[in-house]
């Protein structure tokens, strides 16, 4: 967790709680052979560069060699560590009650190429990189994720993405929201098809005015509990 206190950038690392909860998902330690840097410590690492955005040479020591963070993050990511336990919190959070699928939002995010990285040019951002495409729930919770070539043109990975939804019940999995909120750069022939085939009702609104308006009931909020 990210939080500001004035002008300084406070990284709240994972709780005891939140730790435990995980921990029966991570791979075992190897029987034979070098074992590996303390877990926990290494993870936090990971997490602080990601939320943070800095680079992995600035990661604090306290969280060990960067090298190895990185290198934890890139080799759980290729054996699917990572995907397991996205999955585990996802099924939990809804056993819970804390993630629902009656209104869901997607959208994209282009994240520009690192010089000599071989990806596609976007000519209307005119810079080279990638699309985040992601379908989060009304609490903000991360349903699937998808990343696509910086060129593509949004709609093309609509299918992909809100097929790669899942969650697990106990029963038989939920695939498919009620509603979707998008923004109007979905406005096509070929999604409209997709969504009336599955009977999800699609909702135009701008992104940016949703988050816009978030922003705002949150400052009220704060006022509120200012007085």
């Amino acid at each position: 967790i990210l939080y500001y206190i004035g002008n300084s950038i406070h990284f709240e690392e994972l709780s005891d709680a939140q730790w435990d909860h995980i921990l029966s998902h991570l791979p075992p330690q190897p029987k034979v052979g070098r074992k590996r840097v303390n877990d926990r410590q290494t993870i936090n690492g990971i997490l602080y560069v990601l939320v943070t955005g800095c680079q992995w040479r600035d990661m604090p020591k306290q969280y060990g060699s960067y090298v190895t963070a990185w290198r934890r993050l890139k080799r759980w990511s290729e054996e699917g560590i990572w995907d397991m336990i996205f999955d585990f919190l996802k099924d939990d959070f809804y056993q819970k009650g804390q993630l629902s699928l009656g209104i869901v939002a997607i959208d994209s995010s282009f994240v520009e190429a690192k010089k000599g990285e071989s990806v596609e040019y976007n000519g209307f951002k005119k810079r080279k990189g990638i699309k985040i495409h992601a379908v989060v729930t009304s609490e903000g919770l991360p349903l699937s994720i998808v990343i696509g070539s910086g060129a593509e043109y949004d709609p093309y990975r609509f299918e992909e993405v809100l097929g790669a939804i899942k969650v697990r019940t106990g029963y038989r999995p939920i695939t498919i929201p009620d509603e979707i909120v998008a923004d109007s750069i979905y406005d096509d022939a070929q999604v409209r098809e997709y969504l009336r085939r599955r009977r999800i009702k699609l909702l135009f609104q701008k992104i940016k005015e949703i988050k816009r308006r978030e922003k705002e009931e949150d400052l009220k909020d704060l006022a509120k509990n200012r007085i």
